[in-house]
């Protein structure tokens, strides 16, 4: 199996990037350009382009791929403007001029833009693009995408499904690992749409955000356990299962942690085993990502912009979005995966059907106390108090 791995542009983490054959392939993104994409600004380390540049030559060095992302869901229709394709113009022209030589996007028509202005680029489907069907795969296929990675939220564990795909398309099949969402998100498009515009240069509010999508899910799964086992992550120890029905590739992330956080997460997936809490390895649950202050004066930035209440909520709240103290035991959930070869989790309920349940109650452990203070504290920023 190869893997796509991200950098948070710090040099310590080239050895980890370039110490495993399964790496081909790195990928990042300025804190903010024209486009955006899945990461607001103020979240990411921030970087030069000159020093970006730098960074995805030391890469290239190592005859890996670099792969820009170029994946917003929605630039608010400026790319049908004169100066919207302008600013794409010159940023494709960068990229290709700094040795990136593959791109991801979400939009077919920055797909095809891309095709007729930067040949070279290889193009890569977000998992934002919402890749759940044979006939949403055969398209992108047929406009000429090198890569699709499929809806992470729907299809890691629909095994019918991923072996059908394989057998539609010629182009490359991946998969996303650790990103720990809920289950066919119902937060999901707005997640990315705001995140799409919280990375996106000279567009209104820029890069402010408040991520209440986050926080909605975080409380879910405090206050309703199972949804921490039915959120369709991989463990490391299944992604041979993945390879042998044909999948290519696995993408982990995040591009927002610092280099100790983001090797231990590599280094699991490559050596295909974890011995511990597995929550280590979901850094959109475990909070580790917040560990990141290379982006402090946009932080502060975005936090100015709020009203003066809802700083005082968000001061109150802020343990939420910065720990996650539980605990999922990944010895206890070998030959977990085996159930889902079986069962086709679209045509049932999971109240209906119990088994996340029975297995959360035997592998998840929350603290009494922790739990009851999450849920108290989130009384601030939930959908009623906002």
């Amino acid at each position: 199996m190869k893997f796509s791995v991200p950098t948070n542009w710090q040099e310590g983490l080239l050895p980890v990037l370039t110490g495993s054959p399964s790496i081909n392939e790195v990928y990042g993104k300025l804190a903010e350009d024209f486009v955006g994409g899945g990461r607001p600004a103020y979240s990411v380390f921030d970087i030069s382009r000159k020093n970006a540049a730098r960074h995805i030559n030391e890469i290239r060095k190592t005859k890996r791929g670099f792969n820009y992302l170029l994946n917003a869901s929605c630039l608010g229709g400026r790319e049908f403007t004169n100066k919207g394709k302008h600013e794409i113009a010159k940023l494709l022209d960068w990229l290709v001029a700094a040795g990136v030589d593959s791109v991801t996007v979400s939009l077919p028509f920055l797909a095809e833009m891309i095709k007729r202005k930067s040949p070279s680029l290889k193009i890569s489907v977000s998992v934002m693009a919402h890749v759940d069907s044979i006939e949403k795969a055969r398209f992108w296929d047929s406009i000429g995408a090198d890569s699709i990675t499929l809806s992470h939220t729907k299809l890691n564990r629909d095994f019918v499904l991923l072996k059908e795909l394989r057998k539609a398309v010629k182009c490359g099949l991946r998969l996303m690992a650790n990103n720990h969402c809920l289950y066919h998100c119902p937060f999901q498009e707005h997640h990315e749409a705001f995140s799409s515009h919280a990375s996106q240069k000279n567009t209104g509010e820029g890069s402010f955000a408040i991520d209440y999508c986050s926080l909605n899910c975080k409380i879910s799964k405090i206050s309703f356990p199972h949804l921490l086992i039915s959120a369709p992550w991989i463990r490391p120890e299944d992604i041979s299962v993945y390879e042998k029905i044909g999948i290519d590739s696995i993408k982990l992330v995040d591009r927002r942690l610092p280099t100790p956080e983001l090797a231990r997460i590599i280094n699991a997936y490559v050596n295909g085993e974890y011995k511990g809490n597995l929550v280590d390895l979901f850094p959109t649950l475990s909070g580790a990502s917040r560990t990141n202050r290379g982006n402090f004066l946009a932080r502060l930035k975005n936090l100015l912009k709020l009203a003066p209440q809802d700083i005082i909520k968000l001061v109150k709240s802020r343990r939420i979005f910065e720990t996650m103290e539980i605990k999922i035991d990944n010895q206890a959930l070998d030959g977990f995966l085996d159930f889902f070869f079986t069962h086709d989790c679209r045509l049932s309920s999971c109240v209906d059907c119990g088994y996340c349940f029975r297995i959360a109650d035997k592998a998840v452990k929350i603290d009494p106390g922790f739990k009851e203070k999450m849920i108290s504290d989130s009384v601030y920023f939930t959908r009623e108090n906002l």
